[in-house]
């Protein structure tokens, strides 16, 4: 399981006696550190080169879609139209949006390649309100070296409440927390957020930690396992 509330859900609803792991999701370090200088598309031409961009990746499915709404009613909010903030909304999600036209606002669609389009993030967004097991693009903005700015439900199944690079807040908050943004201490805090990806949000080492779990349900100790015989 991906958090306390998918382990919650699976003892309440099927197996009240099976032991559950909760391990975290995680993100492809090699995949981030990809060339991100390719081509950009060009309607993004338009945001201003010192605008603060805050971006969504998502594909065509439910809760994403809701996100989504929730960035286009923000991206309207007087303070946020005001401190001159753009969003970009990123991946097959932005389907569901072909009518939206707003100045602040930019859909992409399916890309074959992100990376570019990270390197023009700012800030992440993750304002789910809806959906199971943890958000993998939480990692993956983390390794990008991006901040986020996410809701409570959408930080479940991960620690973020003291972490710099991390704001939780409810949808109400973030109108305020975007017109407060500035580029420099964005920078800092997307270092602070690559180095947590390495040190704690790559799936090298969660591997590791459920194969240690399942050494231990087996009855066996990790030490013995050829896997640490590196």
């Amino acid at each position: 399981m991906c958090s306390e509330r998918d382990g919650s859900l699976y003892r309440r609803h099927f197996d009240p006696e099976t032991p559950i792991l909760n391990l975290l999701n995680a993100a492809r370090l090699d995949e981030a550190e990809l060339d991100a200088n390719g081509p950009l598309p060009d309607s993004l031409g338009s945001i201003p080169t010192d605008a603060i961009v805050c971006g969504f990746v998502g594909t065509n499915y439910g809760p994403n879609i809701e996100a989504t709404e929730h960035i286009v009613e923000m991206s309207e909010h007087p303070d946020v139209v005001e401190s001159g903030v753009h969003f970009l909304v990123l991946g097959k999600v932005g389907d569901s949006f072909t009518d939206i036209e707003r100045e602040n606002v930019y859909f992409t669609g399916f890309v074959e390649d992100l990376n570019p389009l990270y390197a023009r993030i700012d800030l992440a967004l993750n304002p789910m309100t809806d959906g199971g097991g943890s958000n993998v693009k939480v990692p993956e903005y983390f390794a990008h070296g991006l901040p986020v700015l996410t809701t409570p439900f959408g930080a479940r199944g991960f620690s973020l409440e003291d972490e710099a690079f991390a704001t939780v807040a409810e949808l109400e908050s973030f109108p305020e927390i975007l017109s407060g943004l500035d580029k420099a201490t964005a920078d800092r805090h997307g270092e602070l957020a690559r180095q947590y990806a390495e040190s704690t949000l790559n799936w090298r080492k969660v591997s590791r930690e459920l194969w240690d779990e399942l050494l231990e349900l087996a009855g066996e100790t990790p030490e013995s396992s050829p896997v640490h015989s590196e």
